[in-house]
């Protein structure tokens, strides 16, 4: 894994263009599987986007049918092949590129990929270019000026010439061609220069170039080129060459132009010989060199620059030396500066370029950064997609792959477990003490999680204040340990915003079975959660075979109820209330009613809190709206003023748009805002709520009564109260149950008494018998309902309950 891993960023870092392709060679040939990142800028286009494209999409060359054809052949052999292409790059410009194509076999001897490496020699070819156009504007010189053949036999220096090298030569017309007369008409050093260089031939020599001046006439030398090449060998070396004789003289005033220009380019210059002496340094590469060009020209660089020699520089300029171009960076410490140096062969030497590339090494740095930066961001990226924010926990995606992960792992011993834990009472530290301390709660609750659980195990945060503590092998007595260790770990004191409180936890524990997945795991310790609370808190409780009967219950509930609507199952019941003053009906509460086909009529308790946590309420709530609405058709006149009242749970509240929603079922069923009211539970008015509030407020402005159902059940403040468009306040059951007794009667009293400082009606609920009924009148209560007054009925049953009422 970590050769893979350098092999990655090799190629993430690579300035060279690669692309990994299929083995596919006919047809439009290979396709791309991967493309590193200068790949895909060169493209101007995303990874997603190239992979699967033809190669050639990337290079736009022009090669033969026949040059294809043994490219694709040697590439069939195992072979490696290079051509040199021209790429259009994602600007719409071109450059020119070296582009490697090397295969890999698969195990039938066939090509499973193909590596397409595409290196940008633009640069090179440009300086190549400049070299050969200089080269060529010489050559261009000296066949203006005219060239002479000559031909020399080595072994009796007998020699033959034409007429342009007897003119060249300044040799009279008659003259017999001989070595001593070429001698004789070159200046005395030039002629001692050419018997050396004629008595030093050798074995290895293959051809000789040489530089001569000629007096002329007028008192000018004329400069000439005088190239041969061996064209005979005999057991001694070499016996007969040829050549041609050129007059160079223009060339030379080209020569001095080109030094003109060299030293008005940007680009800092030298030459070497053979020797490794400077010919030649610019102005600019004077600069670089740090030294007075008169002090280096002659001297040997080696002597000059002894720090650079057995240097990664000095390789490349012996192989520069060797007759090849090369390129490389090079960082001078003392500048502090990058360089780009071209070095290319001179028939006499080397030439370098120097130029200075500090602002694009300092772009590609700060691109590496930014791709350092953007791997980073993935990762956190990665990170948060799989941890909550707040403790740093695993979050629910996290843990599921964790639970997969250990579900299909073999264990000699014990099962996956799973303790589903939940913060009892969480809501009244929210309360009481601000969100700031609920958070500053759940952090201290997951670092000791953490420090209770075994190595090897985990701890994840599903939202809220629910934890899971998963166990990657476990008996169900060690299962039993740790969750008894966390109950203990929950009951020490924990210190938040200044307070030392004492919290407890209820968990509910799951052990895998053959057939679990981590859905159906945490499904199970979710229920036994439910369990431990509906005991008392502060427990565990184990899911079992009862547990898992109610389960399946739940979920085949859940499934009959989705199809409930449709299928015509559902009904309305309606309680009226009765004005206690006058005795008359002054509303009547819709109750949902479930005829389910084998359990017979269902009340609402028995099927929506499963409703709530399924979704289903807002489809159900939106049954009920038209169809409260459309029983006025069978009252009659005299119930014209009856307001109809609808339950409305907190989620259909928190829904933006459920005040416009409602208004329009009202009117598409014919009905009249100021003749419906809604319930709301208490615990809507949650301060976190900020929804409910302005849907409420604008239900309450289209004339839509309001009544706060189960007052006294929740949490709600006064303060919070009062920002509430409330009409009625319908105290619990519970309390008017409880009238009988002193501290009852107190409580009703005191409802009664805040609902008129609202100017809200206070009606009591539950209301089943004379006894009670007479206390809650004398308390004040403005209307009630219940079974000793009314049961509920059907809609067409409604006129005559009302007339049968005790009031």
């Amino acid at each position: 894994s970590s050769q893979v891993g350098l092999v990655e960023s090799v190629l993430v870092r690579s300035e060279d263009a690669v692309l990994l392709c299929d083995g596919r060679l006919a047809g439009e040939g290979p396709t791309i599987a991967y493309a590193n990142p200068a790949a895909c800028a060169l493209a101007g286009m995303r990874l997603v986007e190239l992979v699967g494209l033809p190669a050639a999409t990337l290079v736009d060359g022009h090669i033969d049918a026949e040059r294809m054809a043994a490219l694709v052949q040697a590439l069939r052999a195992g072979q490696s092949v290079r051509e040199e292409l021209t790429v259009a790059t994602a600007d719409g410009g071109h450059v020119v590129t070296e582009v490697e194509l090397t295969p890999f076999g698969d195990v039938t001897g066939g090509v499973a990929q193909v590596v397409i490496v595409i290196h940008d020699i633009t640069g090179r070819r440009t300086a190549e270019r400049e070299a050969a156009a200089t080269e060529a504007r010489l050559r261009l010189a000296a066949e203006l000026a005219g060239i002479g053949a000559w031909e020399m036999d080595l072994r009796s220096g007998e020699v033959m010439w034409d007429a342009r090298v007897r003119e060249l030569l300044n040799v009279a017309p008659d003259t017999l061609p001989s070595l001593d007369r070429w001698r004789h008409s070159l200046v005395e050093d030039d002629a001692l220069a050419g018997q050396r260089r004629l008595a030093s031939f050798h074995e290895g020599v293959d051809s000789v170039e040489a530089a001569y001046r000629v007096p002329w006439p007028d008192g000018s030398e004329r400069r000439l080129l005088a190239r041969g090449r061996v064209t005979e060998r005999d057991e001694r070396g070499p016996s007969r060459m040829i050549g041609v004789l050129i007059d160079v003289t223009e060339s030379h005033a080209a020569a001095d132009r080109v030094v003109s220009t060299l030293e008005s380019i940007a680009e800092g210059y030298f030459a070497l010989d053979r020797e490794w002496r400077f010919t030649y340094i610019n102005r600019r590469g004077e600069e670089m060199l740090r030294r007075p060009r008169e002090e280096l020209i002659g001297t040997r660089a080696g002597f000059e620059y002894p720090h650079v020699v057995g240097t990664v520089t000095s390789e490349q300029f012996v192989r520069a030396m060797a007759g090849e171009s090369v390129e490389f960076e090079l960082y001078l410490p003392e500048d502090d500066r990058w360089y780009e140096v071209r070095s290319y062969p001179l028939p006499d030497g080397i030439a370098v370029h120097y130029r200075d590339v500090s602002a694009r090494i300092a772009q590609r740095a700060e691109r590496e950064a930014l791709l350092a930066a953007e791997r980073e961001a993935r990762a956190e990226l990665a990170h948060a997609a799989t941890h909550d924010p707040l403790t740093g926990l695993p979050n629910r995606v996290e843990l599921l792959g964790w639970l997969t992960d250990a579900l299909s792992r073999p264990r000699r011993s014990g099962v996956v477990a799973v303790l589903f834990c939940d913060v009892d009472r969480f809501k009244v530290v929210n309360d009481s003490l601000g969100h700031a301390a609920g958070d500053e709660l759940l952090v201290a609750v997951a670092q000791r999680l953490c420090i209770d659980v075994r190595p090897g195990d985990i701890v994840a945060r599903l939202g809220g204040d629910e934890f899971v503590v998963a166990l990657s092998s476990a008996t169900l007595v060690e299962a039993e340990t740790v969750a008894a260790r966390l109950l203990d770990s929950f009951r020490e004191p924990v210190l938040v915003a200044g307070r030392r409180l004492v919290v407890s936890a209820s968990i509910g524990l799951a052990l895998a079975d053959a057939d679990a997945t981590a859905e159906t795991l945490l499904r199970d310790a979710d229920a036994a959660l439910y369990l431990a609370k509906d005991h008392g808190r502060d427990q565990v409780a184990r899911f079992d075979d009862a547990l898992r009967t109610d389960v399946v219950t739940r979920l085949q509930t859940e499934h009959e109820l989705r199809d409930a609507v449709s299928a015509g199952q559902m009904r309305l019941h309606y309680q009226p209330s009765f004005d206690l003053r006058t005795g008359r009906v002054a509303g009547a509460e819709a109750l949902l009613r479930w005829e389910h086909p084998t359990r017979g009529l269902l009340a609402a308790g028995a099927f929506i809190e499963l409703a709530e946590d399924t979704g289903l309420v807002g489809p159900l709530g939106d049954w009920v709206v038209p169809e409260a609405c459309g029983a006025r058709s069978v009252w009659g006149s005299e119930l014209d003023d009856l307001v109809v009242w609808v339950n409305v749970s907190l989620r259909q509240l928190v829904r933006p748009g459920y005040a416009r929603h409602l208004l329009d079922q009202i009117a598409a069923a014919g009905g009249s805002p100021d003749r419906v009211g809604i319930e709301v539970t208490e615990s809507a008015l949650d301060e976190d709520h900020r929804v409910p509030l302005r849907e409420l407020r604008l239900l309450s402005g289209a004339g839509v009564r309001i009544a706060i159902d189960d007052f006294g059940t929740g949490y709600s403040s006064l303060s919070r109260l009062r920002r509430y468009p409330v009409d009625v306040l319908k105290l619990d059951r519970a309390f008017v149950a409880d009238v009988h007794t002193r501290a009852g009667r107190a409580v009703v009293a005191a409802v009664v008494e805040l609902a008129h400082a609202l100017d809200a009606v206070a009606l009591a609920e539950g209301v089943e018998t004379a006894e009670q009924l007479e206390v809650i009148t004398a308390l004040g209560c403005d209307q009630a309902s219940g079974w000793h007054l009314a049961y509920p009925v059907p809609a067409a049953e409604l006129a005559s309950a009302i007339s049968a009422a005790p009031v």
